[in-house]
């Protein structure tokens, strides 16, 4: 019985990283999911302040497409 419940507090612990990481990532990706989040969750803006100064501001632009790549018009 003690196993079991040993396997439940992992999962749950490794459901709750993931689902924070999630949050961040897409908060990063998205600045008005990460306004939304701000206003609606107590102490996440001191929470984002100290995770996003340690990733870049956004992300590097990529190349555009070959022209024999892209959509025929």
């Amino acid at each position: 019985m003690f196993r079991k419940r040993r396997g439940i507090f992992w999962k749950l612990l490794g459901l709750s990283i993931v689902t924070g990481g999630g949050v961040v990532g897409y908060a990063w990706y998205d600045k008005e999911f990460k306004k939304t989040i701000e206003e609606n969750v107590p102490y996440s803006k001191e929470a984002f302040s100290y995770v996003f100064e340690y990733l870049p501001e956004s992300l590097p632009k990529l190349p555009s497409l070959p022209p024999f790549i892209q959509d025929k018009p």
